[in-house]
């Protein structure tokens, strides 16, 4: 491998790794997450959802509490009137604030998701970002399950020489998918053969040849299962292919 090789690599692992730390670092920034808020646990879009949902509850919540609580002697308060005796209702007020605090990180977690994507996707034309590069199967010549299991695989696909497209250029492209799938969700329509769609997963590119090696690897036992069938998926369209 040649020194411009080597430094295109060392680049695409510090472009992945600062990818993760600003996801990551975002959600620091939104203080205590709770379960279900960090940005790569779910799409951007079901992040706004279940900010809504969350607003619902607190508004649920909020419509049962009674501010003026009851006076002492009345109700349930006796003489020594505790805030659970003299305002049952405070917990609701509690449980609107917990509720509104979720909502608030999982707007920002989808903000985050969403800020990644352009970032990553700068200078990609459109169709691109809304077409995988796997779905061109006519420029792909090889595929290779290098390793499989259960909860993670490794898999390597080889496109042909590509003109216009370079290694660096498809490192770009292939960010941006991963960033742009990790925005509009999990199962974008017509994506069945595109390993880049799930969460966990990660490629990087080098030379092979006059074509591109793409390297796949992935973690995650529900992530495996979904890459391992979009490999099979671009095998059958590549077996139609050769059979036509």
């Amino acid at each position: 491998m040649n020194t411009e090789d080597e430094k295109m690599q060392r680049e695409s692992r510090t472009k992945r790794i600062g990818f993760r730390v600003t996801v990551a670092t975002a959600a620091l920034l939104a203080g205590c997450a709770a379960t279900g808020t960090h940005p790569n646990e779910m799409s951007a879009a079901a992040h706004e959802q279940a900010a809504q949902g969350e607003d619902r509850e607190a508004e649920a919540h909020q419509k049962q509490f009674r501010e003026e609580g009851w006076s002492t002697g009345s109700g349930g308060c006796s003489t020594y009137c505790f805030d659970t005796w003299s305002n049952p209702s405070s917990e609701h007020a509690k449980e609107a604030k917990k509720h509104r605090v979720i909502a608030e990180q999982h707007r920002k977690a989808s903000e985050a998701l969403r800020k990644a994507e352009e970032r990553s996707c700068v200078g990609i034309p459109q169709r691109d970002r809304d077409v995988s590069p796997f779905l061109h199967v006519g420029d792909i010549s090889r595929v290779e399950r290098v390793s499989e299991e259960r909860a993670s695989g490794t898999y390597e696909v080889e496109f042909s020489r590509v003109p216009g497209l370079d290694a660096q250029a498809m490192q770009r492209l292939l960010d941006c998918h991963i960033a742009r799938n990790a925005v509009v969700g999990q199962e974008p329509a017509g994506m069945e053969s595109c390993p880049l769609v799930p969460t966990g997963v990660e490629a990087s590119v080098e030379p092979r040849g006059t074509g591109i090696l793409v390297r796949i690897e992935v973690v995650g036992k529900e992530s495996a299962a979904q890459v391992r069938a979009a490999v099979d998926n671009i095998e059958g369209h590549l077996r139609d292919e050769n059979a036509g």
